[in-house]
């Protein structure tokens, strides 16, 4: 609906120029012409177009003009097929004048372009284009208010048909004529560089819309994520704490990216810390990152609260507890928590025989060891099992 709106406002100032054009018109075709008009006043577009169906002539501008006419009361009638064939017999008369045919022109390739008929609209904008610049009966201002248009029209189908480098070359000439585009208009731009992967460009294109646009979240994630597909990770980390900074809320995902940047930063305890703060619901997985960002920081009792909490969401985390419960010396601990695996491997063999030795059970301990080295015998076990045969 807004599209046919449009169309008319566009089209009914200069598809009914009656009485400017009179003189231009045979006189049998101007009374027809004026009576469909009043017609189409009166709200009877079907009788003017039976009037202007039976009105023949042989003069290129009569026919043209007559065509164009029965263009808009088509579109009018919501019948489109009709009004693009008369587009086309208005265009291809020959008989417009240079103003009335590139609005003609345009006409059809709106049409065709609201109709998702995009290979032809280019082709219509295309000619249109090439029109326009050999122009000579319109102004420089209208010249470059329809030729500017048009080129975003032409972009706007060549983007419907991912012709990604025909929308970059189309908008280069577009902004030759408009250099300051709006927020749509650039977002031609960056879905072009984007589907490109031209990620440079996409940035810098993205940057310019926030700079106009900061309150809108979309803006600064496209801009994270590019910084980040560009390997600019102290950018990115400086981004999310900005956007964080300006009021918004981040994400998990989010919060986990910029546990990522401190962590390859240098700075693992802040990493961790947004996992201990500020991430909810934590599953297994986050505990186990959690927990190995703790290391890092060489804080070692909270990345042991955190490897527990991950071993009892998920086994598979019971063993890396387990290790860390060495490091930190509690043999005890280490032992209880081994007899809780269904089948210990070589290595768990062996850091149950280390505990027992620490705790001076060395009878265990050479048990241990002589079960490590069933599963596989290597120099390990064999020092092991040398020392308490001495």
């Amino acid at each position: 609906m807004m599209k046919r709106v449009l169309f008319l406002l566009l089209s009914v100032g200069t598809l009914f120029p009656v009485m400017l054009n009179a003189k231009e018109l045979s006189s049998f075709v101007a009374n027809r012409v004026n009576s469909a008009f009043v017609l189409q006043q009166q709200d009877n577009n079907v009788a003017a177009i039976e009037l202007l169906e039976r009105t023949k002539t042989r003069n290129d501008y009569d026919l043209g003009y007559v065509q164009r006419m029965l263009a808009v009361l088509y579109w009018q009638q919501e019948e489109s097929d009709k009004t693009k064939r008369a587009l086309v017999k208005a265009i291809e008369s020959n008989g417009l004048p240079q103003p009335l045919l590139l609005s003609t022109q345009r006409m059809l390739g709106d049409i065709l372009f609201s109709e998702q008929h995009y290979v032809l609209a280019i082709e219509q904008y295309t000619k249109l284009v090439s029109t326009l610049q050999s122009a000579t009966e319109i102004d420089n201002a209208q010249q470059d208010s329809l030729l500017s248009s048009t080129l975003l029209r032409l972009a706007k189908a060549n983007y419907q048909l991912q012709h990604w480098q025909v929308v970059l070359d189309t908008m280069a000439r577009y902004q030759q004529l408009i250099p300051q585009l709006t927020t749509r208009e650039r977002e031609l731009l960056l879905g072009a560089y984007l589907a490109l992967k031209q990620w440079e460009n996409a940035l810098i294109v993205v940057e310019n819309i926030k700079a106009t646009e900061p309150k809108k979240a979309r803006w600064w994630k496209y801009q994270i994520d590019l910084q980040l597909q560009l390997k600019q990770y102290s950018m990115a980390l400086s981004s999310l704490k900005q956007y964080q900074r300006a009021g918004f809320s981040l994400t998990k995902r989010e919060l986990m990216t910029m546990a990522q940047l401190y962590q390859q930063q240098g700075s693992p305890e802040l990493a961790a810390r947004i996992y201990q703060n500020d991430i909810d619901d934590k599953n297994a997985q986050d505990w186990a990152t959690e927990a190995g960002y703790w290391q890092q920081a060489k804080a070692f009792s909270l990345a042991l609260v955190a490897w527990n909490n991950a071993r009892q969401k998920e086994s598979r985390y019971h063993w890396s507890y387990v290790q860390l419960l060495m490091r930190d010396k509690q043999y005890q601990q280490v032992i209880s928590e081994l007899d809780l695996f269904n089948r210990l491997t070589q290595q768990q063999w062996l850091t149950k025989t280390e505990a027992y030795f620490y705790l001076g059970e060395l009878e265990m301990a050479r048990q241990s060891a002589r079960r490590a080295d069933d599963i596989k015998s290597d120099g390990q076990t064999a020092r092991w099992l040398a020392y308490f045969d001495r």
